[in-house]
């Protein structure tokens, strides 16, 4: 059985949308993890503070992706793409107890809702970003067409 290529997308366009995505997603991830700190009432958790593991969050993810800008099948990808997840899930739960000597508990906690946070954020973004490809695709064919 044949696997579905990924090949239509150009090896350029990849590398391109995983540093648009690296750019956007480091002042994204502070965010999240500085409104979680505040649900737990935080103080000491700032913005600024919270970009660097928002920082090392997103390179993880930026350098997992790397192979997959080699490999047009759609298998690997998904492999990849479940290993990412993995990573930064556990990254997610660790770094905020780590960065900021957190006890266990609330370490925990504090990730888990940036981790949630961040799972919105990335659906909405992904959300807008198809809609854009539709509608540009749309009128490219229609463009196209005439």
């Amino acid at each position: 059985m044949a696997m579905t290529s990924v090949a239509a997308v150009p090896m350029a366009l990849r590398i391109i949308i995983s540093v648009i995505t690296l750019v956007l997603m480091i002042p994204l991830s502070a965010l999240g993890l500085w409104i979680s700190a505040n649900i737990f009432k935080i103080r000491r958790i700032t913005y600024v503070r919270a970009l660097l593991p928002a920082l090392i969050l997103a390179f993880a993810g930026f350098v997992i992706t790397i192979p997959q800008w080699f490999y047009d099948d759609i298998l690997i990808a998904l492999v990849i793409g479940s290993v990412g997840f993995l990573v930064s899930a556990v990254l997610y739960l660790v770094l905020p107890k780590l960065f900021f000597d957190l006890e266990w508990k609330k370490g925990l906690l504090v990730g888990l809702v940036w981790f949630g946070l961040m799972m919105v954020i990335g659906f909405v973004i992904g959300m807008i970003v198809g809609i854009l490809a539709f509608v540009i695709g749309i009128a490219l064919g229609i463009m196209a067409a005439v």
